[in-house]
């Protein structure tokens, strides 16, 4: 299927939504992954549309291994290299949970072991660790992937 300048190999869906709605996604002829969001949608940067949510969510996608194998299978039926799976912009949709909703961020949590992630986003967690609108069986959740993350790296972030 071609989209404008675009030559998209669209997969296909990942899951229907909640609403009822497919959510797919595709590849262009530069490798950039791209979802079907009211118009094609860029998955690279800050674009990433709410759709992609419910693929942290069980029932939909899940853990982050299921994930992966729900992407690999959708590359090997649409006939794309499977090895395009390594490309697609699994820590945006993690970075998207956490700065979403508190339903979102806990079911990302099990995913942050899986991600080399930055100091930008350990300060993201530090605030959902700190704010109390988040159950405290929630936060410590968290608490616990940012501990090691500053273990593994020997610093502490502030905190107030």
């Amino acid at each position: 299927m071609s989209n404008g300048d675009r030559n998209i190999t669209w997969l296909p869906p990942l899951f229907t939504n909640a609403g009822g709605a497919d959510v797919v996604v595709g590849v262009d002829a530069g490798y950039d992954w791209v979802t079907q969001y009211h118009t094609v949608v860029s998955l690279s940067g800050d674009g990433l549309p709410p759709s992609m949510l419910p693929l942290v969510q069980p029932g939909y996608g899940g853990d982050y291994p299921t994930a992966r194998d729900l992407i690999t299978s959708r590359l090997e039926t649409a006939g794309l290299p499977s090895s395009l799976v390594d490309t697609f912009p699994f820590f945006a949709v993690v970075d998207l949970a956490f700065r979403s909703s508190g339903f979102w961020a806990i079911n990302a949590a099990a995913w942050l072991p899986h991600f080399d992630f930055d100091e930008s986003f350990a300060n993201v967690l530090l605030q959902f660790t700190l704010n109390k609108q988040h159950s405290q069986s929630d936060r410590h959740l968290v608490a616990q992937h940012l501990h090691k993350w500053e273990t593994d790296r020997g610093i502490t972030l502030l905190r107030p």
